[in-house]
């Protein structure tokens, strides 16, 4: 009788700290998972980096950036031509109808702030922070390398 009341007592003992078994299991899961979650990170910047001495060692450090800068000028160009809409662009209305308040966070500055200041908005692609800044009341000059950016704008 006694080994089985021993028995009882140890199980009940163990399935009370049980929950605290688990967070600590939880914790320590969480803290494994942001470590190899950084370590990855990590990886592909170097493997980015690495990839690129490759290249620029094949071809040259200024045909590489020429032909880089072309290639991310086109890339814009195309993806303002084929992905036009979608969240946070110009038919999300919801971006939109607060994008003032978005421009007031992002800047620090009060919104009667921007009234009637000249705004460069340089690489403008369609425009929706031009617009925000325009209805906050700054005057926009909006200048893109993307002909189909500048369409929408």
């Amino acid at each position: 009788m006694l080994k089985i009341l021993k028995k009882i007592i140890f199980r009940i003992k163990y399935y009370r700290n049980l929950p605290l078994k688990i967070d600590l299991l939880e914790q320590r899961l969480k803290q494994q998972i942001e470590h190899l979650q950084a370590e990855n990170l990590f990886a592909r910047f170097e493997l980015c980096r690495i990839n690129e001495n490759i290249r620029l060692l094949k071809v040259g450090k200024e045909e590489m950036s020429k032909a880089f800068s072309k290639q991310m000028l086109e890339s814009f160009d195309w993806q303002w031509d084929n992905f036009n809409s979608g969240p946070a662009l110009k038919n999300d209305a919801d971006f939109m109808r607060t994008l003032p308040d978005y421009l007031q966070k992002l800047t620090g500055l009060q919104k009667d702030w921007f009234a009637g200041k000249k705004v460069l908005d340089l690489g403008c692609g369609s425009g929706r922070f031009s617009y925000g800044l325009l209805s906050l009341g700054a005057v926009v000059t909006s200048c893109d390398y993307s002909e189909a950016g500048l369409q929408q704008t």
